[in-house]
């Protein structure tokens, strides 16, 4: 869990002390809207909304009098970007969440299929709700990934360079609300789910990574992306087969970006490892379903908890995946820069698009949710058991 005491919109550094709070007396004879400017400039808006009022705390925690009407509020604000809080710093309840990768990895698709498998997939097995905590996070979803793939049954177009799309650096903010489990006493949990997606152009350069995304070395958790037909050792097993264009670059270049990266920002010695758990997902795994172990395309079996024999066992069979595909080099640079890393296969669409980008045989996600499942079991928001005659590990 973060323990930054950050803004989840803004990452702005919040203190009880700096934390400002919006005016709840708007009604007839309250306080009038006002034009917040401030907003604005986060939101990339041209002209400025009416909003209840935003004011500082005067030192106070928790709650603190309006200065122009003297009604008591508890609703805290962000002072950099008046998004309203949904916690005060002295609570812990937020997790953040990096998804990297090159260009077309997948991310996007990812991001979409992902936060709408949630939706039914914390209902039914978490007793829980995904819902957006603000109108730009809503918005945002409808716009840039619900209406392509779940209204038209289209691909997403690549996602813009934040250089070229500043909404794309505005992170997407979930209230994740759900059960814990009886391992954990069946209590209700509430936490912040931030994803922070980046397009794969604004990782190809250091100096782009870290002018337009410095929130990646904030993360809690990171989900790195990798296209399998990107890779030489799963090319060279597919003579006479259509594959997409090779990228100009390896895209594993993008995770030492990253590494170096967070290193940097972290100040971390020489050889120390980083402790941000790493979910390193192989992405579009239907395309190579004929080149891997048939378990890694069952029914994810993470229902209510973080069934751990299968993912010990999906954790294996990835890992020797990852040996035979990758350089020895690489994976011992990987593995030896985290501290925590797991290993994956997802696919967001299930199957191929026809040739204008259609998905005429619907979206099959397979095992979207489970690198993000295992983050939160890191991190101790869902339980772990064993199930009667699950797979094992050797």
């Amino acid at each position: 869990m973060s323990v930054q005491n950050r803004c989840p919109f803004c990452f702005e550094k919040l203190t009880l002390q700096n934390v400002h709070f919006r005016c709840v007396n708007t009604g007839v004879g309250g306080c009038e809207p006002v034009r917040d400017e401030v907003y604005a400039r986060y939101a990339r808006l041209s002209e400025a909304p009416l909003r209840a009022a935003v004011f500082a705390s005067g030192g106070k925690a928790h709650r603190a009098d309006c200065p122009k009407c003297q009604t008591v509020s508890t609703i805290p604000a962000c002072p950099a970007c008046h998004n309203d809080l949904p916690y005060f710093p002295d609570e812990d309840n937020s997790l953040i969440i990096a998804v990297a990768g090159a260009r077309n990895a997948g991310k996007s698709h990812f991001l979409g299929v992902l936060i709408q498998t949630l939706q039914h997939q914390f209902s039914e097995y978490f007793e829980g709700t995904i819902a957006a905590l603000n109108d730009l996070t809503g918005l945002r979803f409808e716009r840039d990934f619900q209406r392509y793939l779940y209204d038209h049954l289209t691909i997403i177009p690549v996602t813009p360079s934040a250089r070229s799309n500043r909404s794309v650096r505005l992170p997407l903010v979930y209230r994740l609300s759900f059960s814990s489990g009886k391992w954990l006493g069946r209590r209700r949990r509430d936490i912040t789910l931030v994803f922070l997606d980046s397009a794969g152009e604004d990782l190809e350069k250091s100096e782009t990574m870290v002018f337009q995304n410095p929130y990646l070395a904030l993360a809690d958790g990171i989900i790195f992306l990798a296209d399998p037909l990107q890779i030489r050792a799963v090319r060279e097993t597919m003579p006479g087969r259509e594959l997409p264009e090779r990228l100009p670059y390896d895209q594993l270049q993008l995770l030492h970006r990253l590494i170096t990266f967070i290193n940097a920002r972290k100040k971390l010695k020489k050889g120390e490892p980083i402790a941000t758990p790493l979910a390193f997902c192989f992405s579009k795994i239907d395309l190579v379903g004929d080149r891997i172990d048939p378990h890694l395309l069952s029914v994810s079996p993470h229902r209510g908890f973080w069934e751990k024999s299968d993912g010990e066992f999906s954790n294996e069979l990835w890992l020797g995946q990852a040996d035979r595909w990758l350089s020895p080099q690489v994976m011992g640079y990987i593995q030896s820069s985290f501290r925590h890393i797991g290993f994956f296969g997802i696919s967001a669409l299930g199957n191929s698009p026809d040739p204008a980008g259609r998905l005429r045989k619907g979206i099959h996600p397979i095992r979207i949710s489970d690198p993000l499942l295992w983050l939160l079991n890191h991190h101790g928001l869902i339980p772990a058991k064993r199930s009667p005659g699950a797979r094992h590990a050797i």
